[in-house]
C-alpha cells in the first residue's frame, strides 16, 4: 500500500512542494519486480528525489535497495505527451522477512516539484496556457509488482506496463 501527503498542502505558481509517500509492506506480503510509479501533472515540473527511509520493520535486505528511478545509469523521469511526468523508485524482489514471525515493514520516500506557470503537454489545457488560480493539479501513485520473477535487471525507468499487480 502507497499513501502519499504533500507540504504545503496548497501551492502556487513558482512554489516548490514536498512530497512524502509512505509505503507498507504488510506482514508475510512476497511480490517480485516491485516498484512505485508516481505521474505529476501537465502543469507541474519534477524536482529531486530526497530521502528514503525505513521507519517500521527495518533490518531487510529491502532496506538500502529501494533506488529512485533517474539515478546515474538507471534511466530518468519519463516526460509524457500529455505534459505530466512520470518518476518511480525500484524495489526489485521483496520477501517476507523478520524471524520467527514476519513482520510489517514501512518506508517513507521523499521528492520534489514546482508548480509551473504555463501547461506544455498535447492535452487540455493546451501547451502555452497559464496555469491559474485554482487549478487542479493532482498527481496519481501507485505500487506495481508482478506474482513470479519476470525482470532479471532494474527496468530502465519507471512504468505501469506488464505489471501483474497495482495498487
Amino acid at each position: 500500500d502507497v499513501t502519499k501527503s504533500q507540504t504545503p498542502a496548497t501551492r502556487t505558481i513558482g512554489e516548490q512542494v514536498t512530497y512524502s509517500l509512505t509505503l507498507t509492506i504488510p506482514a508475510g506480503v512476497r511480490l517480485f519486480d516491485g516498484r512505485i510509479v508516481d505521474t505529476l501533472p501537465d502543469g507541474m515540473s519534477f524536482g529531486s528525489y530526497g530521502a528514503i527511509t525505513c521507519t517500521t520493520g527495518c533490518g531487510s535486505a529491502l532496506d538500502g535497495a529501494i533506488t529512485p528511478f533517474g539515478t546515474p545509469g538507471s534511466g530518468a523521469p519519463v516526460q509524457n505527451p500529455d505534459g505530466g511526468t512520470t518518476i518511480g523508485w525500484h524495489l526489485g524482489d521483496v520477501v517476507a522477512f523478520g524471524s520467527p514471525r514476519p513482520v510489517t515493514r514501512t518506508y517513507t520516500l521523499n521528492y520534489t516539484a514546482t508548480v509551473d506557470d504555463t501547461y506544455d503537454g498535447t492535452g487540455t489545457p493546451a501547451a502555452g496556457t497559464p496555469v491559474a488560480v485554482g487549478d487542479t493539479l493532482t498527481n496519481a501513485v501507485q505500487l506495481v509488482w508482478n506474482v513470479t520473477d519476470k525482470e532479471a535487471t532494474k527496468p530502465a525507468s519507471p512504468s505501469l506496463a506488464g505489471a501483474d499487480g497495482t495498487s
